[in-house]
This record gives C-alpha cells, structure tokens and sequence, in this order.
C-alpha cells in the first residue's frame, strides 16, 4: 500500500535497511499503479543505501525518465566517479 511504501522510505531514512527492505517487499503489489515509479525509486535507494551501487544505478537507467530517476541516476553516476556520463 502507499503506507507500507512511505514507511519504507522513512525505515530507510533512519538506517533500518532491513525494515525498509521488508515494508518494501510488502508493498511491491504496487505495480501497474500509480505507485510503482515511486516504488521502484525507493527500492534503487535502498539498494544504494545496501551498498548495492551499481545495482541502484542500473535499477534508475532502467527506470522511465522522470525527474526524480533522472536526479538520482545523474548523482550515482558522480559518486561513482562517472562525471562525463552524468
């Protein structure tokens, strides 16, 4: 539901991955709604978050174009020492 989704997001935000993860899982019915890029985005953050880098990153080039996708894979692409492909 969007409340499992926030609360991803907020587990996420004070470092209780594990939480995130399973609030995440919970909540990836979400698909063919209008949740599910926001759902997506919240799954490559935590994956970035895990540690996951390129994972994160190929899940936002994978991601439709949005303005949050493109943010986030533009700043993974600097952090991982990609400037010219940002």
């Amino acid at each position: 539901s969007e409340t499992m989704l926030r609360a991803a997001g907020l587990a996420r935000a004070v470092g209780d991955l594990p939480l995130s993860a399973d609030l995440l899982t919970r909540a990836e019915p979400l698909e063919g709604t209008e949740y599910r890029s926001a759902w997506e985005n919240e799954r490559a953050a935590l994956l970035w978050q895990q540690g996951q880098s390129e994972a994160a990153l190929a899940a936002w080039q994978a991601m439709p174009e949005t303005a949050p996708s493109l943010f986030n894979r533009g700043m993974a692409l600097l952090f991982l020492d990609r400037a010219k492909e940002a």
